[in-house]
């Protein structure tokens, strides 16, 4: 028997180097393997959007892959001129090659990967800086809002589901144009495990018109995690002509303050609405008439003019009016040696480089229809002024949309202009409004003189119904 220690050296037996190395190759491949085998399969819509700011645009080149993801449905969100080929999906990565510098850029694109996928993102401002290599795994850019600078002067990276994709509806119509009482059959994939975790989670569906907040249908459905099938929903579309809106909101059940103050309820988790159409085709579109019916009459020289408007314009609700009340750069005057009930617009205004200018609202009740403004211009009276139709926009930005007139008038022009009696000339303005909230403005484009005006009057034209198709 041997025995260490007797006098007998101990012989230490070492596996070979090359033996280790291969061994601990072997143990990593098992736990990558391992670690893939777990992780779940996403199938995830992202937003891509990245950007410089106006005021320095760059020509970003670069590309965006997933190693071994399928990319699809691949949609540009830039407005320049070139952006069809400004961004192309070629395999696993989609390439940025812009034809001229912007501001901003992005896209849409789905992701189907496992969540521990590395997504790259790989760009550069111009061709003598270096460029920006931005890594992260599917599951962060789907869980929340990536966001990371691209430059030391404002460039920025930002990435986040795209909107709809956590609850995602799916039919099988080419569109959304309905006959009434039309049955409408779609499923609703929900993404919310990570919601789930927390609490139960309910999906509600309401049915609600365009304008209006009265409910024509609902349905709520308890949201499962476990189970990868969508929710069916069902229902038969009015039988009004117009246009709805499916709106869908997930939350957690509401709590005793919830119950007991309505108020306090909390925000949904998620929301999307779908928005539907529904046309009779035994309905006749009204027909327009010759006849033009008054709304409403504004005297600018009257100071009290806005409180004699209709209770149902909501005035109050355009950026920049607290009350209804006209909103310009200068206070109108009264000019002298009249006898016609006119304000004066001056030369100058308050604000230097800019012409006097005065806004007015006008109340609305359905928008979809023609309507026209008429001004009351003294005759006799040269002066040069601009008129427009503003509007804001879904940003609640005020900007014209191209519906813009102006007039001249002066001694030259009396013989080619009838007035009234009391010598008071109209010009009219036709347009369709897009919101409830327009207002007309009025501007003083001449150099020499101030602008005259008196009475506004806002008319709509008078339609009448058609008989049904039998």
């Amino acid at each position: 028997m041997l025995i260490f220690g007797q006098n007998r050296p101990i012989i230490r037996v070492r596996a070979p180097v090359r033996l280790t190395a291969v061994l601990a190759i072997f143990l990593a491949c098992t736990a990558f393997a391992a670690a893939r085998a777990n992780a779940a399969e996403l199938n995830v819509r992202l937003r891509f959007a990245w950007g410089s700011g106006g005021q320095s645009p760059l020509k970003w080149t670069g590309k965006i892959s997933a190693a071994g993801a399928r990319l699809a449905d691949l949609q540009p969100l830039g407005v320049e001129a070139d952006e069809a080929a400004a961004l192309r999906l070629d395999g696993e990565q989609i390439l940025i090659t812009p034809l001229v510098r912007r501001a901003f850029d992005g896209c849409d694109v789905t992701i189907r990967a496992d969540e521990t996928t590395p997504v790259k993102i790989e760009l550069q401002g111009s061709a003598s800086s270096p460029p920006k290599t931005i890594e992260a795994p599917l599951s962060q850019l789907a869980g929340s809002q990536f966001r990371s600078p691209l430059d030391d002067f404002g460039g920025y990276l930002l990435v986040n589901r795209a909107p709809g994709d956590i609850l995602r509806v799916r039919f099988d119509r080419q569109h959304l144009v309905f006959q009434p009482g039309e049955p409408f059959e779609l499923k609703l994939a929900v993404d919310l495990k990570a919601e789930a975790a927390k609490g139960p989670i309910t999906i509600d569906a309401r049915l609600l018109p365009a304008e209006g907040d009265a409910h024509l249908w609902q349905i709520s459905k308890p949201y499962d995690a476990n189970s990868a099938e969508p929710i069916p929903l069902q229902l038969n579309v009015p039988t009004a002509e117009g246009a709805y809106r499916l709106r869908l909101a997930a939350h957690h059940p509401d709590g005793f303050a919830g119950r007991l103050v309505p108020w306090e309820k909390s925000a949904p988790i998620a929301t999307r609405d779908v928005d539907l159409v529904v046309v009779d085709p035994k309905h006749r579109l009204p027909r327009l008439t010759n006849n033009w019916e008054l709304v409403s009459t504004i005297d600018p020289a009257t100071t009290s003019w806005w409180q004699r408007l209709p209770q149902w314009s909501a005035l109050d609700k355009l950026p920049a009016f607290s009350t209804p009340r006209p909103l310009g750069n200068v206070k109108p005057l009264t000019p002298p040696n009249t006898r016609l009930s006119l304000v004066e617009l001056p030369l100058v205004s308050t604000i230097p480089d800019e012409p006097s200018w005065q806004a007015y609202l006008l109340p609305i009740r359905r928008t979809g229809e023609p309507y026209a403004v008429e001004i009351e211009l003294p005759r006799g009276v040269a002066q040069h002024a601009a008129v427009s139709i503003i509007e804001p926009d879904a940003a609640g930005r005020v900007l014209s949309f191209g519906r813009d007139a102006g007039f001249y008038t002066g001694e030259r022009f009396d013989s080619l202009i009838s007035a009234d009696e009391a010598g008071r000339i109209t010009q009219r303005l036709v347009f369709w409004p897009r919101t409830r909230l327009p207002a007309l403005l009025i501007a003083n484009h001449s150099a020499n003189n101030p602008v005259q005006y008196g009475k506004i009057r806002l008319l709509r034209r008078a339609v009448e119904e058609q008989p049904l198709v039998a």
